[in-house]
């Protein structure tokens, strides 16, 4: 369809000056129109084809409506410049785009990651960064204002690596030998890695290997490095939540890009969607009472899993697979991070390095903006908006998609494995380098026997003081923390080696007397267990006693009173008494205890049978004693007294004794030596004879008293015998002797 714009274009693309437009539908062109006659102008009468406002010539095939050509401009070449090939996440890619044209143009650049930036004046260069590491193609492209020439591109392909290389070796608390271990070689940042691992010291250094790259994500909106465009309000919000910005997998937040458009104070945020009664599911990324694990997606028959959005969506329903979190999902701030932007345009915040900040499935990214702050945005397009990919504030679409972007890892993991046959603490080295630099971590391994079958034994309970106990542990396990608390102490010994079979020996030393407990907590990295025993320690019972009784004592009744006490400063504790009374009779054992350290005690016994008795104390407590010995003297009592007396005038007794004379046998010669022979039953310890007039008094010891009268003259003398066992008077006799003269 002709038109008079289309023909000047097809003429000045080959550098004509004139067109001329024929019969409505033909386009001629020309440098010379001299030779053609000038007609009057209401002889053109044919409307264009393509425009009927427009003459395109006559209907006289001999009329041409001759027109000049506009100059239009050519775009004749775009080169891309790009300063190098490889760089870096923290560094500037300089990039510029030379045009030779002469017309007016207009110049974009797109930069791989889904920003881009249209130039509408020189220079076309500018200064980006690229924070995820990867391989991105850089295309620019030129056209003119008009469109009549074709648009040119130039592209390049760039890669990005990342130096700040960080790891870290994750090793379990403890293993045992001569099993497989493995330990954790996490990388978090860095590319183009190659490693090097020394899993025990007498081994070599493994051969380098490379390893992969970890996993490098950004989601929310790309930030283009410089905007060119009319500011729009702020959105005034409490929080926003971004769309495009749904985590899909587990991984570690490492930054923000951000294009401020009003400097001052933002609340970065990241926020975790919440239930009202069912739990968040990170498999479905939405509220379930049923989830499995977060990597695992299950669809019904009737469903198509939608990887863009992680989710299970009905075929018939398409393009759902675009929308974007529901606005009224209910979130809770899960990390927040306040900075404070003194420049307007592009800004990253990186996450400090000594902390970690995990995302995981269905966490989204936000921003709160502090008094006039604001970032950047631009206006969802219909598309968007139709199928709810906006930002959300207060359960309120925006319409809007702010510059705000989150820089997320997901670290690979490497295991070192190895078996280590003996116990011990093993050290495992890591070196792992990159284009620029070598990088070296250790981290311990621990290999145990686990610790089981734990027993205390100690050789005595009870123990004197001053003396030692010896304590035995006996267990399953090695590298062995051992806590004695005993006696008020608290000893620490550490033992690395399996525990021999016969144990471990611990000596305690009793300083006072008293009940006590041995604990012991034995513990390695596998687990701990706690032990204890009972033992006493016993003071000695010492000689400091004294103990007597009032025998000697006669029977019946034959009771004796015995008295014990204690003579000492300090009494012993825990001890007891018995009593041998050496008759058969051995008494109960009893207590000694009183509240201060005096202490005595009298007791009785009563003997049936005359005799010396051998009376056996004994004073102990578990550990010591001490003997005290009695002799009992008692005696039997007397009774039936006669006295028969005798004299002897030459001769000797008993051969030449005789009879006393007399009606009554009491007279005897003046001469003669009398003699008088006691019988008794019992014990007697001596006899006593005095006159009743007191001329006369004196003890015996035998039974036979042998008296000559030292008066030669007839007289009455009447003695009295009186027979003792002891201090009391138990017999007695009286009788008249005649004397003759």
């Amino acid at each position: 369809m002709m038109t008079q714009d289309l023909c000047k274009q097809q003429c000045a693309e080959q550098k004509f000056t004139y067109i001329g437009l024929m019969n409505g539908s033909y386009c001629l062109c020309g440098n010379d129109v001299s030779e053609f006659e000038v007609l009057d102008s209401s002889l053109c009468d044919a409307y264009c084809s393509g425009n009927s406002e427009e003459i395109c010539g006559s209907n006289d095939t001999n009329v041409i409506y001759i027109m000049e050509t506009a100059q239009i401009g050519t775009v004749d070449n775009i080169s891309l410049i790009i300063n190098d090939q490889v760089f870096y996440t923290d560094e500037a890619v300089e990039i510029e785009a030379i045009v030779q044209a002469n017309t007016e143009f207009i110049v974009t650049m797109q930069f791989g990651d889904g920003s881009s930036y249209k130039f509408l004046e020189e220079p076309f260069s500018l200064k980006k960064y690229y924070r995820v590491p990867g391989e991105y193609k850089v295309l620019v492209s030129v056209h003119d204002i008009n469109g009549i020439n074709p648009k040119l591109f130039d592209e390049t392909s760039i890669t990005v690596e990342d130096r700040k290389t960080r790891f870290e070796i994750d090793c379990p608390k403890v293993v045992e030998p001569e099993t497989e271990s493995s330990c954790i070689l996490s990388v978090i940042s860095g590319t183009s890695l190659t490693m090097n691992f020394l899993m025990s010291e007498d081994e070599d250094m493994s051969p380098e290997t490379e390893i992969p790259d970890p996993f490098f994500r950004s989601v929310g909106q790309p930030v283009p490095p410089l905007i060119n465009g009319t500011r729009g309000p702020s959105v005034s919000a409490e929080i926003v939540h971004l769309a495009y910005s749904k985590v899909k997998f587990k991984g570690l937040l490492l930054g923000f890009e951000y294009y401020v458009m009003e400097k001052g104070k933002f609340v970065l945020l990241v926020l975790n969607p919440t239930c009202d009664s069912e739990d968040y599911c990170e498999d479905l990324l939405e509220c379930s009472s049923s989830c499995n694990p977060w990597n695992t997606r299950k669809c019904g028959d009737d469903k198509a899993l939608c990887s863009y959005i992680s989710q299970c969506v009905d075929m018939e329903e398409l393009p759902r697979c675009h929308q974007s979190s529901s606005s009224s999902r209910k979130f809770k701030i899960k990390h927040s991070f306040d900075i404070e932007t003194a420049d307007v345009g592009y800004n990253y915040f990186s996450i400090p390095t000594e902390s970690s900040y995990d995302v995981v499935p269905g966490d989204i990214i936000g921003f709160k903006v502090v008094e006039s702050s604001s970032l950047w945005y631009r206006n969802s397009t219909e598309y968007e908006i139709e199928n709810g990919i906006v930002d959300v504030s207060d359960d309120q679409e925006l319409g809007v998609l702010h510059y705000l972007q989150a820089v997320i890892v997901e670290p690979v993991s490497v295991t070192l494995a190895h078996i280590y046959n003996k116990t011990g603490d093993y050290s495992i080295s890591v070196k792992l380098t990159d284009l620029e630099s070598e990088y070296s971590q250790n981290s311990s391994l621990p290999v145990q026997l686990p610790l089981s079958t734990v027993h205390l034994e100690i050789n005595q309970i009870n123990v004197m003081v001053g003396k030692e106990i010896s304590a035995c542990i006996t267990a399953n396990g090695s590298n062995l923390i051992l806590h004695w608390d005993y006696l008020g102490t608290d000893e620490k010994e550490v033992y690395d080696d399996p525990v021999p079979q016969e144990g471990l020996f611990k000596n305690i030393t009793c300083n006072s007397g008293g009940d006590y407990v041995l604990s012991v907590n034995v513990s390695n990295l596998w687990n701990s267990e706690y032990v204890s025993a009972e033992f006493h320690c016993f003071e000695p019972i010492g000689k400091d006693w004294s103990f007597n009784s009032d025998s000697p004592k006669s029977t019946p009744p034959g009771e004796v009173i015995f008295n014990l006490k204690f003579d000492g400063l300090e009494l012993p504790s825990s001890i007891s008494y018995v009593v041998d009374f050496g008759d058969g009779s051995v008494s109960d054992g009893t207590e000694i205890a009183s509240e201060n350290d005096e202490w005595e005690t009298s007791f009785s016994h009563s003997y049936d049978s005359e005799g010396n008795f051998n009376v056996t104390l004994n004073i102990s407590n578990p550990v010591d004693f001490e003997i005290f010995e009695l002799t009992i003297q008692i005696y039997e009592k007397m009774s039936n007294l006669s006295v028969d007396a005798f004299y002897i005038l030459s001769g000797s007794y008993p051969d030449d004794k005789l009879e006393l004379k007399g009606k009554i046998k009491t007279d005897a010669p003046r001469d003669s030596t009398l003699y008088f022979e006691n019988n008794i039953a019992g014990h007697v310890t001596l006899y006593k004879m005095e006159f009743d007039d007191g001329s006369f008094d004196k003890n015996f010891s035998d039974n036979i008293i042998q008296h000559s009268f030292s008066e030669i003259e007839r007289g009455d003398f009447i003695p009295g015998l009186n027979p003792r066992s002891d201090e009391y008077s138990n017999e007695a006799k009286s009788f008249v002797i005649l004397m003759m003269f």
